[in-house]
């Protein structure tokens, strides 16, 4: 018997539940809609239809926005409101009779629903990822939107600026936020680098704002902010696509060396503070330019990608009740498909392996597109880059002042192991701070489980301690 296949987890701070949670690309949309098949009965599918998703214990809400297109079509756009996903490109509409099929191809996903009588619910399946969910969409006016309590709200007691700065090697740029607490000036100042996927500069996700949350608290306690939208996201100039976390490693610096130039300031007293993946970010920022006064690593890697997904893809399947052999499963799966990408540099030739693979698992055909759809995601520049690098071999340069946190309940980047090497990265510094703190998540929200899908589901933002933490440090 063939074994089911676990695709490999490859977003570390972005997630991927019933969409992706990074920013969607303006939609290009078409529709089409079929003849009535003989049935007389007039079917209204416009409007704004809303379903929910049950996947891993958490809720998801499910939207779409449906609007005529020429005389007899339909086109829409996806949301999924509670990952923060808006605007979601909806490639095809096909209605026939009381019959409607959406597909989203941006999500690897599909609906397939049936207008009940009462002509406002839609009874169907939303199909992803070879999982199959129901899902009923109701008609509604407007979609709620979700505020979570620490979200700050105007008036501030600080200056909060929009600016923009350059990234002068990649010739682009960058927008952003500044905040400069109130009193004598100059100030310290931080940089705040987000987790992977083209983050805005609140780092959104799943309704949660996180960085708007760490600026407004380190702001209020003298510390000021820099947070900015990462290139290609939001109003920031530049191709997320096709570039590194060399790269983004660029676009930081940029953001510091603009700090340095702001004359509320302390050109002396500028650091970085690095989420995820920006926790490999900042050491290699702080490797090579000795004027970073301080790096704060919050859920940092300590392994080279390739290693840190199978202990990612472990956690998460122990979390939602897989068996020990099911995980050893699916890190076989993962690490054959991971030495495909590194050892395999034509992307042509990768991909042709990757689906000779896929198919030598027992893929079946009605999935294989959607599963060729995600595996072609690991060739892209960013993912290559992220297998292969070991952010040892910059922790080891790291000669200023670090701190470092991991939640114990992060299934994305596993605090026992990765603390434990970075500790040792980090042995020949005489100034780090590392610690592991018991019930936080990656987002570092008070959580239950750890687990991906339960992110929406809490109302805390970033853990309160941790906030302290970091200001008083």
């Amino acid at each position: 018997m063939k074994s089911k296949v676990y695709m490999p987890i490859i977003i570390l701070t972005s997630v991927l539940v019933a969409f992706s949670c990074a920013t969607a690309p303006e939609p290009v949309l078409s529709a089409e809609q079929g003849a009535n098949s003989g049935d007389s009965t007039v079917y209204d599918f416009e409007g704004i239809w809303q379903g929910v998703i049950k996947a891993g214990g958490a809720e998801l809400r499910l939207v779409f926005h449906l609007s005529p297109d020429g005389e007899e079509g339909l086109k829409a756009t996806a949301d999924s409101p509670d990952q923060g996903a808006t605007g979601i490109p909806v490639k095809k509409v096909t209605a026939s009779g009381g019959s409607i099929q959406i597909d989203v191809e941006a999500t690897a996903g599909r609906y397939e629903g049936e207008m009940a009588a009462d002509g406002n619910t839609i009874n169907g399946v939303w199909h992803q990822g070879g999982g199959e969910f129901a899902v009923d969409l109701v008609r509604i006016d407007a979609v709620e939107i979700v505020t979570r309590p620490q979200d700050p709200v105007p008036p501030f007691p600080y200056v909060d600026r929009e600016i923009r700065f350059t990234n002068p090697v990649a010739d682009i740029s960058l927008a952003g936020t500044l905040t400069i607490p109130a009193g004598d000036e100059p100030f310290p100042a931080a940089v705040l680098i987000s987790g992977s996927g083209a983050q805005n500069r609140n780092e959104e996700i799943m309704n949660h704002r996180p960085f708007l949350v760490v600026a407004d608290y380190l702001t209020r306690n003298g510390i000021a902010v820099l947070r900015y939208d990462d290139r290609g996201a939001a109003e920031s100039e530049g191709d997320h696509t096709t570039a590194t976390s060399k790269d983004f490693a660029g676009d930081a610096w940029a953001a510091a060396a603009y700090l340095q130039s702001v004359p509320e300031i302390d050109s002396t007293k500028i650091g970085l503070i690095g989420h995820s993946e920006g926790g490999i970010i900042a050491p290699i920022i702080a490797a090579e330019h000795p004027e970073i006064a301080y790096i704060v690593l919050l859920a940092a890697p300590g392994f080279p990608g390739n290693e840190l997904l199978i202990q990612q893809s472990a956690a998460i399947l122990r979390t939602a009740g897989a068996s020990e052999a099911q995980i050893a499963e699916a890190a076989d799966v993962n690490t054959k498909t991971h030495n495909i990408v590194l050892y395999e540099p034509d992307n042509e030739k990768a991909l042709e392996k990757l689906k000779k693979f896929l198919e030598d698992l027992g893929v079946p055909a009605s999935q294989m597109d959607s599963q060729l759809m995600q595996v072609e995601q690991l060739l892209s520049p960013w993912f290559r880059f992220f297998l292969s690098f070991d952010p040892r071999t910059v922790l080891e340069l790291v000669t200023c002042p670090v701190l470092g946190v991991w939640g114990t309940l992060d299934v994305q980047v596993p605090s026992s192991s990765n603390i434990i090497e970075v500790r040792a990265a980090l042995s020949g510094n005489p100034d780090i701070s590392l610690h592991e703190m018991e019930g936080l998540n990656h987002l570092f929200q008070h959580a239950m489980t750890g687990a991906v899908a339960e992110y929406a589901t809490i109302d805390e933002t970033f853990s309160p301690e941790v906030l302290e933490l970091m200001a008083s440090w």
